[in-house]
């Protein structure tokens, strides 16, 4: 069972405008240690330039037992390990 987390923008806190602007599916791949897991992760987001994958891969040492706790860090790791899209980076 994945934890998905899903991020929403709501434009001038108009509800009818919401959208999301990134997903991410975390699945425990039963390896680490009791207290400390390792996670598969595809997340999925709108970037410059489109809706698209942004990373994928296998993050480490998300502890493990804490929902809340294991989201943050995962996006933590996410953003530790990605370079920013930006508008000159597509070219």
């Amino acid at each position: 069972m994945p934890l998905r987390i899903t991020i929403e923008l709501i434009p001038h806190g108009d509800e009818n405008q919401r959208r999301n602007v990134a997903v991410v599916n975390m699945t425990n791949d039963g390896t680490g240690t009791e207290e400390f897991g390792s996670y598969s992760v595809y997340a999925e987001g709108d970037i410059v330039g489109g809706y698209d994958t942004f990373y994928q891969g296998t993050l480490r040492g998300i502890q493990r037992g804490d929902y809340l706790r294991q989201a943050v860090q995962c996006l933590q790791q996410i953003i530790d390990e990605t370079t920013p899209v930006t508008p000159s980076s597509l070219t």
